[in-house]
């Protein structure tokens, strides 16, 4: 994160940057650098003269001269570009050398008054506390919004915090917020909440809303830093939990007796990544049948991933797809149905024969019991895969196929790497052989759908073993899976 006025005061320096060093930067004695920091870097020694590949490449080149806070010594750490393309500048740390903090230290990197680079180091009290002075007042600011804590959800690995703000700005900044998703869970008969309506023009105090980010680059590590990220970034934000209670507000602020100043409490939570925002979710609005599970992984499947930045495939409504279809192009449903068995390590999440609200409740188990930490990979790199490979039209043509796509999202974790790596031809050989094989299972005698999405899965979850697999060692494979 780039200092702000105060740091650049306290420091004397004409810019800065800093982040929390994480346990595998710590262990790994090395720091990748990023935006600011790494601007810091290139501008300061020339991007010429940072050394491409390993320290042992050019001893010389890679070591460059910083000085060390507090007491300005002079130190030599190496910066390289430890790949050919340049996309990732790394900072070497040393412990002989001075310069190796802990696991959630605060490192930073500034350039002083006289044009020189400093690094030091830390800890997050010495940190927070050099900037007590620069943190709001505990009044209420003018803006509204006052956070008054922050704390780490350790199950999805994010930021939490608590905040009041006043209806004026609920209405004026968070109210608007429901309008981002365009599957919007519609509002629920008015009848149900008129009670509310009422109490809150007499002077009733709202349940608090949840509020929710997805930022996984910025450094959050004070009162301060939330709260100046939430009303840098309010315009991102989602409504996790209280979109009915918003529509009442708003409805209420039709009345000429309504209180605009009255105070409302804020949840506030910043996810690092998609997947872990829907499992918050889910916990939050379970049990309200205005919006099922399947329902909100479908609107949080269209509303969180930015398809435009795709080059090979499209995606389209139901609605799109009947109305004006495009060729080759994906149903959102389908990449839904993806993310759910992505989520859940099952192909198996929906059957016609169990009452849909059972089977909603047994999703819903699954998904809260899924162990995000195991993730390697976001359901977003999976399409992001999935887009490379269908440059191969016959490989987009066997992705298409429903049941094919849900059982690669199941097994998609265990493969993913081997896959992006094999080249596209050595895939169409592997799916048509797969085709070939699943010819061999006897329709009359099971059901095609569920085996294609278990086989598939399997098939995927095993690719560096499957992929070089003939058809008939491929049928063997299915024989012993369905016998």
């Amino acid at each position: 994160m780039e200092f702000n006025s105060f740091q650049k005061e306290y420091f004397e320096a004409i810019n800065g940057a800093f982040s929390k060093v994480t346990e595998r930067e710590h262990f790994d004695s090395q720091i990748t650098l990023t935006d600011i920091e790494a601007e810091l870097v290139i501008e300061y020694f020339g991007n010429k003269d940072i050394q491409v590949g390993n320290v042992s490449g050019n001893v010389d080149l890679s070591k460059k001269e910083f000085l060390l806070y507090p007491n300005f010594k002079s130190i030599f750490l190496n910066v390289v570009y430890p790949k050919v393309n340049k996309r990732e500048l790394r900072l070497y740390l040393s412990a002989t050398k001075g310069f190796k903090p802990l696991a959630n230290d605060i490192w930073f990197i500034y350039k002083n008054k006289q044009n020189q680079l400093v690094v030091g180091a830390l800890t997050e009290t010495e940190w927070n506390n050099i900037q007590l002075d620069d943190i709001a007042s505990p009044e209420k600011p003018k803006t509204g919004l006052k956070i008054f804590n922050i704390t780490n959800d350790l199950v999805i690995k994010g930021k939490v915090s608590l905040g009041e703000a006043n209806y004026r700005y609920a209405l004026d900044h968070i109210y608007p917020l429901i309008d981002r998703f365009e599957a919007q869970r519609r509002m629920l008969d008015n009848k149900f909440y008129d009670r509310l309506e009422r109490d809150i023009l007499k002077g009733c105090l709202m349940p608090p809303i949840t509020l929710a980010f997805v930022d996984g680059k910025t450094p959050i590590l004070t009162i301060q830093d939330m709260q100046e990220y939430i009303m840098e970034n309010m315009n991102f934000g989602y409504v996790l939990d209280g979109i009915q209670r918003l529509n009442t507000l708003f409805r209420a602020s039709k009345h000429s007796n309504f209180d605009d100043n009255k105070p409302i409490f804020l949840n506030v939570i910043i996810s690092d990544n998609k997947d872990k925002l829907l499992y918050r979710m889910i916990t939050l609005n379970n049990g309200q049948k205005s919006m099922t599970p399947r329902h909100q992984i479908e609107m949080l499947t269209q509303e969180l991933f930015d398809f435009e930045e795709l080059t090979n495939i499209k995606f389209q409504t139901e609605k799109e797809k009947s109305d004006k279809p495009v060729h080759g192009a994906f149903s959102y449903g389908d990449i839904s149905k993806g993310y759910i068995a992505f989520l859940t390590d099952n192909v198996h999440n929906e059957n016609s024969k169990i009452i849909e609200e059972k089977m909603d409740q047994i999703l819903v188990g699954r998904l809260l019991d899924t162990n995000l930490e195991s993730f390697n990979i976001q359901f977003f790199d999976v399409i992001q895969l999935i887009d490379d490979v269908c440059s191969n039209k016959i490989v987009q043509e066997w992705l298409q196929v429903s049941n094919n796509l849900i059982g690669f999202c199941a097994g998609i974790k265990s493969s993913f790497n081997f896959i992006e790596s094999t080249p596209l031809e050595d895939i169409q050989r592997a799916f048509e052989t797969f085709d070939k094989a699943f010819k061999a299972v006897n329709p009359s005698k099971v059901n095609v759908g569920k085996y294609r999405r278990e086989l598939s899965s399997i098939f995927i979850k095993n690719a560096d073993e499957t992929f070089l697999m003939n058809e008939d060692d491929l049928i063997e494979r299915f024989s012993e899976i369905t016998s």
